[in-house]
């Protein structure tokens, strides 16, 4: 079996705006800013900011379409980034692995 994943404009969209930070931790390392990823804590309203489908000015509620929307984005860009990081460019497409692997690569075209 094997795991797929589509790469969108969206997704490096929202990964081209994280906040990439360093950790002090024991040894340090970059981590994404776990509290404002896109620099703000209201990740559903940035997430739609980035993509231009909200104004960010515009302080009306969202809808619980425009919710779901962000968030599925907002946890796709794990997978994306992982995608992305693995095959060493910033390319939108269908992408494949085993389903125990991260050895993530385009998917065949026949």
């Amino acid at each position: 079996m094997m795991k797929r994943f589509t790469v969108t404009e969206q997704h490096l969209a929202l990964i081209r705006q994280l906040s990439i930070r360093w950790s002090g931790g024991e040894y340090g390392n970059p981590e994404i800013d776990p509290k404002r990823p896109y620099g703000n804590s209201d990740r559903a309203r940035d997430v739609l900011t980035i993509l231009g489908l909200r104004d960010p000015r515009d302080r009306v509620e969202l809808s619980p379409e425009e919710e779901a929307l962000a968030w599925r984005l907002h946890r796709e860009v794990a997978t994306a980034l992982e995608i992305l990081l693995a095959v060493g460019t910033f390319t939108p497409g269908v992408y494949v692995a085993g389903d125990y692997s991260a050895a993530w690569g385009p998917e065949a075209t026949s």
